[in-house]
């Protein structure tokens, strides 16, 4: 079967589910009208790494990150959060879980921390970074 791709360009990146529908023409010259499953987007589906040149050294990389974590945490118009999430890992290592989970939004890592920047069309960013205590 044929297929085909859409680009979404979300005002807000928000979760939602989409009404799909095809219309298509048969060789016969008949035009048919078909209902398709609901398109969902999760709030995950969103989810595009940092606009990062790959050619950056690992250094700079990581500089731009402390840049911005630095510049959200000094934002005078409250539009920023921060929170501290604290938890024991059990059977797998810390990079390892960020390597199955953050994988392709990893900006820098070393062997104190990891540091995970997620992009939010239009305008929208999610910093994370762990440290083992």
């Amino acid at each position: 079967p044929p297929v085909f791709s859409i680009t979404l360009k979300p005002k807000n990146p928000c979760p939602t589910q989409l009404s799909t529908t095809a219309m298509y023409s048969t060789q016969e010259g008949l035009t048919c009208y078909s209902y398709l499953e609901p398109l969902k987007i999760s709030f995950s589906d969103l989810f595009v790494p940092l606009p990062v040149p790959p050619m950056w050294p690992l250094e700079t990389r990581s500089l731009l990150f402390d840049k911005l974590w630095l510049s959200f945490q000094q934002d005078e118009s409250k539009q920023c959060a921060e929170s501290l999430f604290c938890f024991q890992l059990l059977q797998q290592s810390l990079g390892d879980l960020v390597q199955s989970v953050f994988a392709r939004f990893v900006v820098s890592t070393d062997q104190e921390s990891h540091k995970i920047g997620i992009f939010l069309p239009p305008h929208f960013h999610i910093l994370l970074q762990d440290r083992k205590s």
